[in-house]
């Protein structure tokens, strides 16, 4: 026998059943019930003998044989078996507080708070229905303790953070905020949490040729911080689930769950990179697809023809950022927009120097400059992933010998029909993504051609677009991915390249390197290439000098005695081959001969190559070093005119007010790369510019000019790198015998202002205002900042001008409390660009004194005709 029992209670509007099937309840009004039980959802309207009833979300029944895929239906995508392990390093819980206050442990009790007032709201709910019409009046009476209570709540739940406007940490941090747009704007950030290798052929054929799998987590990124704290400026942060990193002006905050700890930026390191991953999901829109493979594939990498749906599934390039500490914290994160990685990772790096742990620089020049790499063993599997896993490898056999269309020439002391003094040279140098040319690719070339004498007959110099340089090829040249997108090709390059060193003897400093890939690089063009003769500066130093070290730093310091300053910069390090190339000829004990003379040529004349230069970064509010950075030719390029129009029309709005602002000049930097013009043609828009600016001063007498307007154009001429020009002015001003313009004189220059009256304190203002670079206008116009006057309330056309336009007109001591503050202003914009000159030198007077401890090489008695034995000093 079988018992049935029901049980009904009531209360208010509230109903509740109890039955064999579970326990239901109900909510409503005369003629309208609205319940929730083992059966689902309900709801029942009626009166009067007429109802309605429906059953919303019913549940399925459990029981019955489970229905089975047809066999056409792809299988979902499993490990199969791949071992996976955890990668997400140590958490919050792993770390011990770094900061000496006590910031994690208020936001870990603030985390910890228990929120009273959403529990005081649902009782007050509650007992609000279970005592209608009563209810109304308790809900009346119980909502200010509510509110009260969430407020508390709120209150016991923050922590508030302030930080100094004028901290040298919050200035890296706003820089970081700006560059955090690259992954607010991507659409799709991951994290990795879990990684596993395939280890059999069946896993290899199952997961798409996958080599490695890896497990992601959907990631976000914004700048709101953590709810937990309240402060003045925006947090950069990555969320990723119950994870999250904040990023502080001081600190890095990692968060797990409701427990936080902290990092100090010295033990922190970002590195960026590119993968390729095998998408099974929706692809993201600003992500690039670079290939394709199959769902399941064969041993050969092919689609396995037994599954009659194998899905085709597309092969993405993402970029990859890795955020890793020496105390155990990891976070590698992929960004569907390849591009975002760089730039994140470089304002990460870029954290300031008192906070992070400075790389000691070597005590000496390593050798050879570019050496032979030792041969990697390939991977067993091709490096493709599937679904939410990815794959990353690659192959990289033993490099191969250099072609045989180089002919190396010595020099020797010893007579040959070839002089070297006569002989034409062209300085070559080389950037790449590494260090196998059989793998790895070409992305900047500099070229130097020049005489025996010295002088310089061309230069040649561009970025290549050849993406994907490795980790430490990016940490010696600079040279990201993003910087290539608009750079020519190979083939567009060395068409050019080759043109330039016809009928000349190549020099590289190790020209084994550049021969292995020029040679590689010609043959993935598919370019003829013709005999080459090449010297090498390393092997002639080493054969004809005795000394510690024959790098290229080194020897270029042995030649001018300085350091190079481009280091890595193809253009830069081929103008350091010339200095020493010229030095070995010059310093010689005795004359110096090639062995072999440069082969005769047919000169085509080449296709001209969209070249992209790398300017050299900023270091103070002036471009002529940038202007030397780039090819000094005398070929004229066409360049792409609507970005030498955008150059042209921001350098008229930066010369504008006669005066040229970092600001200004690193936009200037960044814009003219894509003008793909050469340094003189640049330097003759600059000339252009500053005549615009000083019309009537090309054909006017410099010396017959106002001191003023005569310090204005050396400064504006020195600003834009028009070297020659500023010398000239520079001499007028001699010749009137005027000092040098201090920097000071330029602090106001954007400041315009009216000083009305012949009052002593009005005359002492107007000559103050004068000497910082103010412009003290004569016609009252809506550019006037404000204006000083004895007589405000006087009714002359200047005061009505100016209360008509709403100008401030105030006594002569308001006026100088005025200028005080916007000289003040100025000079704290002067300091922070003198403080990033101020540690470029400090960063050169270090290398100047550590050149001391090296010796200098000196000549051998006898040349050598092999090359030596490197030499242990130390012994």
């Amino acid at each position: 026998m079988s018992f049935y029992i029901r049980k009904s209670l009531r209360a208010g509007p509230f109903r509740f059943n109890l039955n064999k099937s579970g326990v239901g309840v109900s909510v409503g009004v005369p003629g309208f019930r609205v319940g929730t039980g083992p059966r689902g959802n309900y709801v029942h309207m009626g009166r009067g003998g007429v109802y309605y009833r429906a059953t919303l979300n019913s549940r399925k029944k459990t029981g019955g044989p489970r229905t089975t895929l047809p066999s056409s239906q792809p299988a979902v995508f499993r490990p199969s078996g791949v071992v996976m392990e955890d990668v997400t390093g140590a958490t919050a819980l792993n770390l011990a507080p770094t900061g000496s206050d006590d910031l994690v442990e208020q936001l870990n009790s603030a985390a910890a708070c228990i929120s009273w007032g959403w529990w005081a709201v649902g009782v007050t709910v509650v007992l609000g229905l279970l005592t209608m019409p009563a209810g109304l009046i308790l809900w009346l009476l119980l909502a200010p303790g509510c509110v009260w209570l969430m407020l508390n709540d709120r209150a016991r739940k923050t922590v508030i953070l302030f930080y100094d406007v004028e901290d040298g940490h919050l200035a890296w941090s706003e820089s970081l905020v700006q560059a955090w747009s690259w992954l607010t704007e991507s659409q799709k950030l991951w994290r990795v949490v879990q990684s596993g290798n395939i280890a059999t052929t069946y896993q290899f054929k199952t997961n798409s040729g996958a080599s490695r799998l890896l497990d992601r987590v959907q990631a976000s990124a914004n700048t709101s911080g953590p709810k937990e704290l309240s402060t003045n400026i925006a947090v950069p942060a990555l969320t990723a689930g119950k994870a999250a990193l904040y990023f502080l002006p001081d600190r890095l905050l990692v968060r797990e769950g409701n427990h936080f700890g902290d990092l100090n930026y010295t033990h922190l390191s970002a590195r960026a990179g590119n993968t390729r991953f095998i998408e099974d999901g929706a692809i993201p829109r600003d992500a690039v697809q670079v290939g394709q493979t199959w769902q399941y594939v064969n041993v050969k990498g092919g689609p396995d023809r037994r599954y009659k749906n194998n899905r085709v599934l597309p092969i993405m390039r993402y970029g990859t950022i890795d955020f890793i500490s020496d105390q155990g914290l990891q976070w590698q994160l992929h960004v569907s927009r390849v591009e975002a990685a760089s730039p994140i990772s470089q304002a990460v790096s870029a954290m300031p120097t008192e906070t992070r742990s400075v790389t000691p620089l070597p005590t000496a020049p390593q050798q050879p400059a570019k050496p032979d790499p030792q041969p990697l063993t390939p991977p067993r599997a091709p490096s493709q992933p599937s679904s939410n896993f990815a794959a990353i490898h690659s192959n990289r056999p033993t490099p191969s010998r250099a072609d045989e269309r180089f002919l190396r020439a010595n020099l020797t002391r010893k007579r040959t029909p070839y002089p070297a003094s006569t002989a034409t040279f062209t300085a070559l140098d080389l950037e790449t993504t590494g260090l196998d040319a059989n793998v790895d690719r070409i992305v900047e070339i500099g070229l130097v051609k020049f005489t025996g004498d010295g002088s310089i007959i061309d230069e040649f110099a561009t970025l290549v677009n050849n993406p994907g340089s490795d980790a430490a090829a990016r940490a010696i040249h600079g040279i990201d991915d993003s910087d290539l997108l608009d750079a020519p090709t190979t083939k567009q390059v060395l068409v050019e390249a080759l043109a330039f060193i016809a009928g000349t003897i190549v020099v590289a400093h190790n020209c084994d390197f550049e021969e292995r890939f020029l040679t590689a690089a010609a043959r993935s063009a598919n370019i003829a290439l013709p005999p080459l003769v090449d010297v090498c500066t390393l092997q002639t130093s080493r054969r004809q000098l005795e000394g510690r070290a024959f790098s290229l730093t080194a020897m270029y310091k042995t030649a001018t005695g300085a350091w190079v300053d481009r280091r890595h910069a193809a253009l830069g390090d081929a103008r350091a081959v010339r200095e020493v190339m010229l030095w070995l000829l010059r310093n010689s004990p005795e004359q110096l001969y090639l062995t072999q003379t440069a082969a005769p040529v047919n000169v085509i004349a080449a296709e001209e190559c969209p070249i992209s230069c790398r300017p050299i970064p900023l270091t103070r509010s002036s471009v002529a070093e940038l202007l030397d950075s780039f090819p000094q030719s005398p070929k004229i390029r066409t360049g792409d005119a609507t970005q030498v129009q955008r150059y042209r029309n921001l350098l008229a709005d930066a010369v504008h007010d006669g005066r040229l602002t970092y600001e200004e000049a690193d936009a200037l930097t960044k814009q003219a790369r894509l003008t793909r013009l050469t340094g003189p043609q640049l330097r003759t828009i600059h000339q252009q510019a500053w005549e615009a600016t000083y019309p009537s001063a090309k054909a006017a007498d410099w010396t017959s000019l106002a001191p003023v307007e005569r310090r204005e154009m050396y400064l504006l001429a020195d600003a834009l790198g028009l070297t020659d020009l500023a010398h000239r002015i520079n001499e007028a001003i001699q010749a009137c015998a005027e000092p040098a313009p201090p920097p000071e004189a330029r602090y106001l220059r954007g400041l315009r202002i009216a000083v009305v009256g012949d009052h002593s304190e009005v005359d002492e203002l107007r000559k103050h205002a004068e000497s910082y670079g103010a412009k003290l206008a004569v016609n009252i116009t809506k550019t006037v900042k404000w204006m000083v006057s004895v007589t405000p309330d006087s009714n002359d056309s200047r005061h009505s001008t100016a209360r008509r336009l709403g100008i401030p007109i105030v006594s002569p001591a308001e006026g100088s409390i005025r200028l005080d503050e916007a000289l003040r202003e100025a000079e704290l914009k002067a300091y922070e660009r003198q403080r990033e000159i101020d540690r470029y030198a400090a960063i050169r007077k270090q290398q100047s004194d550590e050149a001391d401890a090296y010796w200098r090489p000196s000549w051998r008695r006898e040349e050598l005709d092999h090359d030596p034995e490197p030499e242990h000093w130390w012994d």
